[in-house]
Parts: structure tokens; sequence; C-alpha cells
């Protein structure tokens, strides 16, 4: 048996004696719950009066008594059902179940298989079709795997109700939590490294003076304590600026600035921050921290030019270096956080994100944000 099958119901409506006891004796030989019927109208005399029950319960307050058990509906189940019916045939029984909301799913069985019939049944939401005779361990497993799949849509139906996570919603959650550390935190354990690196080259030279490249590299790891600390108690949800815009972009500048290395600015237009979303502050920051990092790191620049610019209705973050640059094909295929990440941050708010970049002659990044 596949998960826990006592707490599942499977209902079988055949009107041949033989075969319906048949079919019953064999279910309960697998441990498996089972109702036989005899007709299309006897099933759906029961499932309606156990509805009716379910929905009685769920409206009285839990201290309050209550019908013994709530229906058979509740449980996941699976319906057995023989095509060819006295009354309401099969195929038309599908049909009643649809058009009355009874998300029982069903298992036809037939001595009268035909191609049209099974595809007709098919499209209509059966999810197997068999032909008399047909062996016992064919029917126990259509059985089995179709209780798995109704239960595991059941848990989905409630998790969804409850407002529970699906496994999508978790995954992407995670996605931006790791996007969130990698962007608050990595650029300013770059910019440390860099720091130092560059007091250590100084150290190395005759007669050097490191203290400034020592004080920028404790004023950024100061500072990145401080991110670490947004970051945690932000983990619920998208961190918020606490300062303007102009005044974190001005922040990244300086603390990029690396002395005897690259020269790190940042310059902006007069910026209406009253019409930007913290959540369009947020992510603009965020995607000029990963293009200052990816600059320093990788394309040996001397100049990082931040620009910030108000083209109403839109703002317009650049990101611009001298360095290195890359070409084309390497652009497309990039991994990891870097490009892909700041494309995906800038789609979250309504922007274009346009990379402008050849070999030996430097990177522009570009950001485009509708304000409304």
């Amino acid at each position: 048996m596949k998960g826990n099958e006592a707490d599942a119901m499977v209902f079988v409506v055949d009107d041949d004696v033989a075969m319906r006891s048949s079919i019953e004796d064999l279910i309960r030989s697998a441990g498996l719950q089972v109702k036989a019927f005899a007709s299309a109208e006897a099933f759906l005399k029961t499932i309606e009066r156990d509805s009716a029950r379910s929905v009685r319960h769920s409206c009285k307050s839990n201290n309050q008594a209550t019908d013994s058990g709530s229906g058979d509906t509740d449980l996941p189940a699976c319906l057995v059902l023989d095509v060819q019916l006295r009354g309401i045939s099969g195929l038309d029984l599908q049909q009643r179940m649809a058009e009355s909301r009874i998300e029982i799913p069903i298992i036809f069985i037939t001595g009268h298989g035909d191609i049209r019939t099974s595809v007709y049944a098919m499209k209509a939401g059966a999810v197997e079709f068999l032909t008399k005779p047909f062996p016992g361990e064919d029917l126990i497993e259509a059985v089995q795997n179709t209780i798995e799949r109704h239960r595991a849509a059941r848990q989905l139906s409630m998790s969804m109700k409850l407002g529970i996570p699906t496994y999508s919603q978790t995954r992407d959650e995670i996605n931006r939590l790791a996007g969130e550390i990698h962007d608050g935190l990595a650029q300013h354990l770059s910019a440390i490294y860099l720091q130092l690196n560059a007091a250590k080259d100084v150290l190395a030279s005759a007669g050097g003076d490191c203290r400034c490249n020592l004080e920028r590299a404790i004023e950024v790891a100061n500072q990145g304590l401080i991110e670490t600390r947004r970051c945690v108690y932000n983990l619920r949800s998208s961190v918020e600026q606490e300062s303007p815009l102009r005044t974190e972009l001005q922040r990244l500048a300086e603390r990029w600035q690396v002395g005897g290395r690259w020269h790190c600015q940042f310059q902006s237009d007069t910026i209406p921050e009253n019409k930007i979303s913290a959540r369009a502050k947020h992510q603009l920051l965020r995607i000029a921290q990963e293009a200052v990092h990816n600059a320093a790191r990788h394309a040996s620049p001397t100049l990082i030019l931040m620009t910030l610019l108000w083209r109403s209705p839109n703002v317009i973050l650049r990101v611009t270096d001298n360095g290195k640059g890359f070409t084309a094909g390497p652009l497309q295929k990039r991994e990891g956080f870097g490009l892909r990440n700041m494309q995906k941050r800038a789609e979250d708010i309504d922007g274009t994100f346009k990379v402008r970049t050849a070999v030996e002659r430097g990177t522009s990044i570009t950001v485009t944000v509708p304000i409304s």
C-alpha cells in the first residue's frame, strides 16, 4: 500500500452482482476501504447525503455535538465505475459528477470497451480505463495511484486555502533570500577584501601609508554588520530602504573607492523619491551593488561611474566602467547571481535592463524604471 490507504475510500458502481462482489473483495484484500453500489442512482444518493453532512459538520463550532463522522467524501477517494449500467450510465454519471462538482477521480471498467468510448471518458477526466477481464493487480495499482493523486490534490487545495506556501512559492522565496544575502553581504565582504589587499600592497612598497585603506576596511566592515542585521530582521519580507536612494548610492560609491586602484563616483539628478516605491528603491540599490561588484572584481577598471537620472516618467540607473569588458557570448551564458539576478530584479519592478559591452571598451548597465 502507498501512503496511508486506510484513510481513503474506494467506491464501486457495477450492476453485475458477481463482478461487483469480486471487485469489492479484491479491494478489501489490499487493505482498502470500499463501498459498493448496484446503480449510479444509489451512489449519487449516498454522495449527496455525505456532502450535506460534511457541510453541516463544518458549520458547527468545535464545542458543539456533531454527526458521527463527516462522511466518506471527506477522505481521499476514487470511483471504480462500470460504463454500461441500467438507468444512469457510467458516462452520464461522470457528467453529473462534473456538473455537481463532485471531485472524485474515476477508473472506468467495461466489458464492451471501444477506442471512441475510452477516449471520450479520458477527455472528460477519467484517470484509467480497464477492459474486462483485467488482472486484479492492474486494478489495485490503478486504485492506489489514483488515491495518491487525489490525496496530493486535496493537500494542495487545503494549503492554498490556509495560505500555506506551495513548493514553487517556497522555492521562489528561498531564491529571493539567497539573492538578498548575496547582494547585501557579499559586496561588503568583497569591498573589505579589496581594501585590505590594497593596504597589503602599500605596506609592501617602501614608505607607503596604508592607514586610509585600513580605516576604509573597518568602515565597510561596520556597514556589513549593519547590513547583516537588516537582512536577518527582514527575512520575512522585502527590505525597505531606511535612507533616500541617492544617499545609499553615494555610500555605495564611497565604499568601493579604492585609492591606488580605481575611482568610484556617483552623480545624480534631483529625483522625486517620494514617487518611487520602497521596493523599487531596494531593487535599484541591489542592482547597483551587483554592477559595481562585478566591475571591481572582474573588469580591472580605473573608473566606475554610477548615475541616477530623472527622465519623467522614468528613473534611470546607469553603472559604467572603463574596464576590459567582455564579448556577447559570455553575456548569454554567464551563470550565478550576476547579470541574471540584476535582470530579474529589474523585471520585478517593471523595469528594462540593458547591457552594452565590448572587449577593452568597458561595460555599461542601464536600468529604466517607469514611475507612476
